[in-house]
Order: C-alpha cells, then sequence, then structure tokens
C-alpha cells in the first residue's frame, strides 16, 4: 500500500534521504529540509540550498549545493564547509573515510572526508551518484545502463543490461532504482531477478529502509511502501 507522506504539503524535487528519526530533502524551492517520519516537525538547514537529495551520516550532512559545490553541514545546519573546493554533479555518498562522487565532467571520484586526497576511481564515467557498498560501488553509467565496479575501479560489471533514470539504491540482497520509464524496480545484486514494485512509478532515485521504499513520485509528493 502506497502512503503519501505529504501532512502539510511538503514536496521535492529529488528522492530524500531517510534516517531512524528524519527524512532529509531537498525542497521544491531547493531548501535543504528536514521533517519527522511521519510528516511532523518541518525544519529548514540553516538557510542552505541543495541541487540533489543531501547524503546524512551521524554527524554530519553532505550534499551538492546549487553551484555544484560540494559542501558539509553539522546536523543543525551550522559549520558550513566547501571540501576541498571539489564540484560535484550530484549528491555525494560518505561512507568509512570518503567521500564518492560524480564529477562536473561526469568522472567517478572520491576524495576523503575533509576534501583531501581527491582520487579518480578506475577512469569510469557516471551520470548520476555513485551507492558504495563494503566492496563495491554501483552507477548509473553515461548511457543509463546500471554498472558495478570494486573499491578500486576494477571488475567492471553491467548488471544484467538494465538501463536507470538515476542513481540505485543497494541493500544487503537488492539493487532497486528508478528506471528510464521512471517504473520502481529491483533486481538482485547479480542483475537478475528483475521486478518491478507493484506497478508503482518515481521521479529520482528511491531510498530503501528494512520496512519501507521511500521515493519522489511523479507529482513531486514524497511517499512510502512496504519492502
Amino acid at each position: 500500500m502506497k502512503t503519501k507522506i505529504h501532512k502539510y504539503g511538503h514536496t521535492t524535487k529529488a528522492g530524500p534521504f531517510v534516517t531512524r528519526d528524519f527524512i532529509y530533502f531537498q525542497g521544491s524551492d531547493d531548501g535543504l529540509y528536514r521533517i519527522r517520519l511521519d510528516g511532523d516537525g518541518f525544519t529548514p538547514l540553516g538557510g542552505h540550498t541543495t541541487k540533489s537529495r543531501p547524503f546524512v551520516t551521524a554527524e554530519f550532512i553532505y550534499f551538492q549545493g546549487t553551484d555544484n559545490g560540494l559542501y558539509r553541514i553539522k546536523l543543525d545546519g551550522s559549520g558550513f564547509t566547501h571540501l576541498g573546493g571539489h564540484s560535484t554533479h550530484s549528491n555525494p555518498f560518505a561512507t568509512r573515510g570518503f567521500i564518492y562522487f560524480q564529477g562536473t565532467d561526469n568522472g567517478l571520484y572520491r576524495v576523503k572526508l575533509d576534501g583531501t586526497g581527491f582520487t579518480p576511481i578506475g577512469g569510469h564515467m557516471t551520470k548520476s551518484s555513485p551507492f558504495v557498498t563494503l566492496d563495491a560501488i554501483y552507477f548509473q553509467g553515461t548511457d543509463n545502463g546500471l554498472c558495478r565496479v570494486g573499491l578500486d575501479g576494477g571488475g567492471f560489471m553491467p548488471l544484467g543490461g538494465h538501463t536507470a533514470g538515476s542513481s540505485p539504491f543497494v541493500t544487503r540482497d537488492f539493487v532497486y532504482f528508478q528506471g528510464t520509464d521512471n517504473g520502481l524496480y529491483r533486481i538482485k545484486l547479480n542483475g537478475n531477478g528483475f521486478t518491478h514494485l507493484d506497478g508503482h512509478i518515481t521521479k529520482a532515485s528511491p531510498f530503501v529502509t528494512d520496512q519501507f521504499i521511500y521515493f519522489r513520485g511523479v507529482d513531486d509528493h514524497l511517499y512510502r511502501v512496504s519492502v
């Protein structure tokens, strides 16, 4: 069953980022906002603006500014930092000491959490933000193909010939993604088991928790469905 999360009419321009207590998102005015999981507690985060979905850790919010700068703020919106002067073409992905991102030239890159140590990853190109797991990087190629490479950029593998309209979201068992027809889909990590999830459609990359799939509907409202 699909549930609309717009108790107070909230709309978004990108897929949300969901934590245990909050939903972080880019508003339709490009503002960086937070609400509680039930839609209450609407909070602007420091007056900052973003061009895509933010990425949230236990201490910081990493995001693409409307000028394409790669930025970081604290969870309350303070402590604004431009990371190494770098620019990104989509939302960053921060994990285990690094920030992975799509450069403005569509290159796949990583930097340390303080913005130093800029490194191209295998010369690969991406059309959106990568998703990083313990042993691999999943991404939408510039031809929209779903792909996977090792953390060092080696072992390139197309995933079943499937195409995506935005960056994928990866769990322990599945890759969830927006198809190029806006369908909400899921495949196994090896590219098999293609499934259209109850016929739902989305305008951006989904976000998946143990219980729910959160996504941006084609009417720009926030929705969730059970996993």
